[in-house]
């Protein structure tokens, strides 16, 4: 019959230590001869029901003991020792470093794809500043070309349209000052009966050309309102304005130009102030605008 005991190795070899120096190596605990054995006395480990036998563990460990007991007078009894801890060691060593191998193999794929990704980022990269500086260069060229072409047209207009007799050419329009002071409606009216109507302000570049046409100058030009709503004769809405001041009375709904300081460094073009909210019947001068006829046909 087998069983399992457990013992501490400590407390055995402590045991058998102090067995060995009472009564020698030799005696193996025991007194008289094989023939007639006496009843044991001393403090030697032993099990129960007579059963001894040899241990061969690693000092501090836990082991278990396996023992056979006697099954007849004289008959083999024997224990044998295993380490408890050293069933699992195997398996759990060969799975930790599996564990290992499978993580060391996450790493270098993650590796290798970060190098691959960040070589393709870079290189996307230099194509695409390579190309933002194509661009930028074809675009330098075009507006180089195409200023150019607007200095080209300008001239060929200058030289194929002409104003008629006492009328100033600006650009592709021909301007008419008159001296005689007329209402808002009856200025428009006359402007309209030489082909033209009440000069529309389109840049600023035209504020100081009308600005050049006299002295202390004060006339009417196309705009008026309309339920508070400023329109041109063309029927365009004001966008880009010159007044003086924005506060008027709701019987002002003509709009006048008036003479102002020429730009210099300390009056820069930008802050020009000139234009009036004025009562339409108001005699004013005016100034008429039209489109510069060609050469050909004049």
């Amino acid at each position: 019959m087998e069983e399992d005991i457990y013992v501490n190795l400590e407390e055995l070899q402590g045991a058998a230590t102090g067995c060995s120096s009472q009564h020698g190596p030799a005696s193996h605990c025991t007194t008289g001869t094989s023939s007639q054995r006496k009843p044991r006395t001393s403090d030697c480990p032993r099990s129960e029901h007579g059963r001894r036998g040899k241990l061969e563990v690693d000092q501090g460990s836990k082991v278990k003991v396996h023992t056979r007991t006697r099954t007849a007078v004289g008959g083999p009894a024997s224990i044998s020792v295993e380490p408890e801890h050293g069933r699992c060691r195997k398996p759990c060593v060969l799975l930790v470093s599996l564990l290992c191998l499978l993580l060391l193999a996450a790493v270098t794929a993650l590796s290798v794809r970060y190098h691959r990704d960040v070589h393709q980022l870079a290189t996307d990269l230099a194509n695409q500043t390579v190309e933002r500086h194509l661009l930028l260069l074809r675009y330098h060229i075009l507006r180089q070309e195409r200023d150019q072409l607007n200095a080209t047209y300008r001239r060929m207009m200058k030289e194929a349209v002409k104003c008629p007799d006492g009328w100033t050419k600006f650009g592709c329009s021909c301007y008419l000052l008159e001296n005689s002071r007329d209402s808002w409606e009856r200025s428009r009216m006359l402007c309209q009966t030489k082909g033209g109507d009440l000069v529309i302000v389109t840049s600023m570049e035209e504020m100081v050309f009308l600005n050049k046409l006299g002295v202390n100058l004060r006339f009417w030009i196309g705009l008026n309102s309309t339920a508070g709503l400023w329109t041109w004769t063309n029927g365009k809405h004001l966008e880009k304005s010159y007044w003086i001041s924005r506060r008027y009375y709701s019987f002002q709904t003509c709009a006048a130009f008036n003479s102002f300081p020429h730009p210099s460094p300390l009056r820069p073009v930008h802050s020009v102030k000139s234009w009036t909210p004025e009562y339409c019947p108001t005699a004013l001068q005016r100034v008429c605008e039209k489109e510069a006829t060609p050469t050909a046909a004049l």
